[in-house]
């Protein structure tokens, strides 16, 4: 199965930023290559914001990539920003079942989404 289309990219302040468009289905496989591509852009631990438009969906191996050391390992937080009211409580349900090591929030602005990431930018992270 092909990956869908992600837009990876890294702020100069150093938060990934991963924009899988609207309605996605969120994969192991398509999360492994987001994972992927954002390593080759910077190492280390990194606040990360995913934006998704409208509903999603989501596997459980999905899930359990995303909450697992391997993610967890390079991650210091994750905000997630959606305009969809189903998506505030599908992230809920999902980082409440999975709960990775690392704070997650909701957003429905990315302005207010990276001001609370850039509070989790540890001293290594910046460009």
């Amino acid at each position: 199965m092909p990956i869908p289309n992600v837009h990876v990219a890294l702020t100069s302040d150093g938060i990934v930023v991963a924009d899988f468009g609207r309605f996605p289905t969120l994969t192991k496989e398509l999360l492994e290559h987001t994972f992927g591509l954002r390593q080759r852009m910077a190492s280390g631990r990194r606040p990360v914001m995913v934006v998704i438009g409208g509903a999603f969906s989501s596997t459980p191996a999905a899930h359990r990539f995303a909450s697992g050391r391997r993610y967890g390992d390079h991650t210091t937080a994750l905000a997630m920003v959606g305009d969809y009211a189903v998506c505030e409580a599908l992230f809920s349900l999902f980082t409440h079942l999975d709960k990775p090591a690392f704070p997650c929030r909701y957003f429905s602005n990315t302005d207010k989404a990276l001001a609370w990431l850039r509070t989790h930018l540890e001293p290594t992270d910046h460009r």
